[in-house]
């Protein structure tokens, strides 16, 4: 198969595999962090008093943890879990958002059985929980439960705790959470559609099941000695953000984010091995593209990709995919996600993914503003997807 490359780091031993599928519906297409300080822990309020531990009306006790409570080793091998719920994410997410890290630990009849992993932050004098909000750019959260537990008690608990602890707006995104879990629970929803790539398949498979467009594409890029590298973070960002300015220069448009969040991405995840930087070259050594892909416990994920407009006739974009697919696959993957659902990943012989993204308020004022705020982040990503539409279809 094409694709050729160099590796930097050898997988880490916590990329394990675990049981179970994630929520698919239809097939689409034709074929188709060591060192670091803790951050703040979060201290939930109500009224100026400390609200660390609360019994629930369902019987499940909800307690607060600090940084330092938190078993990260058990919590990182349940089967649920995903790179964004990781310390290092949670690290990134609390600097990012310029917030601090909300963990709570679940229990019944004096037994843990999950946790919830979000981040609280301040905004006009409203405290919100996400887990996580648009515009992070960050996978799913949520919660991490033991086998047995359910999701909807789960988020009985949680909401009632936060209420108890001052916080205004609760959002969730959780992947394995469905509509039986929120439904009459006073939840509006909005559903997230993306894309997956089923790993466990063999790479013949995998290459078999893109559009021949797809294919050709890939074979072309070997054939123009295109080679894909695994980078590190020095200067990694500064190139891949040049590259993106470019894509939407274009259109007299910048990026919907900064390049220090990329920064901030690669200093925080690359350490653990759970991130994939990759570099598309030409047979002269000019850096054609760029690509940014997480990878946890089952799944791994498409975060970001540039490439230089002028040279894409020689098809890094499609070959750098097809090295991150190889990549995160050989070191136990089992679903590549695709991080959104724009039309040109069909290409590349993907199942759609739907999973929703819940969110409530107290008041209920607070729904009207995150509506409007909503609408403004939805229609700039619109004009960002169009852009990127225009870069994979070339």
């Amino acid at each position: 198969m094409p694709g050729q490359g160099t590796h930097a780091k050898a997988a880490p031993s916590s990329l394990t595999s675990h049981g179970g599928d994630p929520v698919v519906f239809e097939t689409a297409g034709t074929q188709a962090a060591a060192g670091r300080p803790a951050p703040r822990a979060a201290t939930a309020f109500r009224g100026g008093r400390r609200a660390s531990q609360f019994l629930a009306s369902n019987g499940i006790t909800v307690r607060h943890l600090q940084w330092e409570q938190v078993p990260w080793s058990e919590l990182d091998g349940l089967p649920d879990r995903s790179y964004a719920q990781t310390r290092a994410s949670l690290q990134y997410l609390t600097q990012l958002t310029r917030g601090e890290p909300w963990l709570v630990e679940l229990g019944r009849e004096g037994s843990t059985i999950g946790w919830f992993s979000g981040i609280r932050r301040r905004q006009l004098g409203v405290q919100i929980i996400g887990s996580p909000m648009p515009g992070w750019s960050a996978a799913y959260m949520g919660f991490n439960l033991l086998p047995g537990h359910s999701r909807r008690d789960a988020l009985v608990a949680l909401t009632e705790f936060a209420w108890r602890s001052g916080v205004h707006h609760l959002e969730i995104m959780d992947r394995y959470l469905t509509d039986a879990d929120f439904r009459g629970l006073g939840f509006h929803s909005k559903l997230f559609r993306t894309y997956a790539t089923d790993l466990r398949r063999d790479e013949d498979e995998l290459f078999g099941a893109m559009t021949s467009a797809c294919r050709r594409a890939i074979r072309k890029a070997q054939k123009s000695g295109v080679t894909i590298q695994e980078a590190t973070p020095e200067g990694f960002a500064a190139t891949y953000y040049e590259q993106l300015e470019g894509v939407f220069g274009r259109q007299g448009l910048k990026p919907t984010y900064d390049q220090r969040r990329v920064e901030l991405l690669i200093d925080h995840l690359w350490p653990t091995g759970n991130l994939l930087l990759l570099k598309a070259y030409d047979p002269e050594g000019e850096c054609l593209a760029t690509g940014i892909f997480p990878g946890y416990g089952r799944f791994s994920y498409f975060w970001g990709n540039a490439s230089l407009v002028d040279n894409r006739q020689l098809r890094p974009n499609e070959a750098i995919h097809w090295y991150a697919l190889r990549y995160w696959k050989a070191r136990g993957m089992e679903w590549h996600d695709w991080g959104g659902g724009m039309k040109y990943k069909e290409k590349y012989g993907v199942t759609r993914l739907v999973v929703p993204r819940i969110y409530i308020s107290r008041p209920q004022f607070l729904m009207t503003a995150r509506s409007y705020a909503s609408r403004a982040y939805f229609g700039l990503r619109k004009t960002r997807q169009r852009i990127i539409r225009r870069l994979g279809s070339q």
